[in-house]
C-alpha cells in the first residue's frame, strides 16, 4: 500500500509540474497565425513582383537602346549626333521612369 501511495504521489507531482495544455493550444494558434501572415506576405510580394516585371523589362530595353546609340555616336557623323543625342537622352529618361 505504501508503494501505491508513492506512485500516486509521483503522478500528482507529474501533473503539477507539467505545463498546462491550454498554453500549448494558444502557442499552436499563434504559430498558425504567424504562418498564415508569412504566407500572405509572401503572396503579396510575388504579386507585386509580377506587376513590376514589365516595368523592369521596359527599363532594360530602354537602357540597351541608349547604350547602342552611345556606340553609334562614336562612329556617327556630326550631322547625326544631335538626333542621336536626343534619342539617347529620351531612352535614358524612359529607363528612369520605368525603374521608379
Amino acid at each position: 500500500m505504501g508503494r501505491l501511495r508513492l506512485r500516486a504521489g509521483e503522478l500528482a507531482l507529474l501533473v503539477i509540474l507539467s505545463p498546462p495544455f491550454s498554453g500549448q493550444v494558444l502557442e499552436l494558434t499563434g504559430q498558425e497565425t504567424d504562418t498564415k501572415t508569412a504566407k500572405k506576405t509572401q503572396e503579396e510580394a510575388i504579386k507585386d513582383s509580377n506587376l513590376m516585371k514589365p516595368h523592369f523589362a521596359n527599363g532594360n530595353r530602354a537602357m540597351q537602346d541608349a547604350q547602342a546609340i552611345r556606340q553609334q555616336l562614336q562612329s556617327g557623323t556630326n550631322d547625326q549626333k544631335p538626333a542621336l543625342l536626343t534619342k539617347m537622352k529620351a531612352d535614358y529618361q524612359t529607363a528612369i521612369t520605368e525603374y521608379e
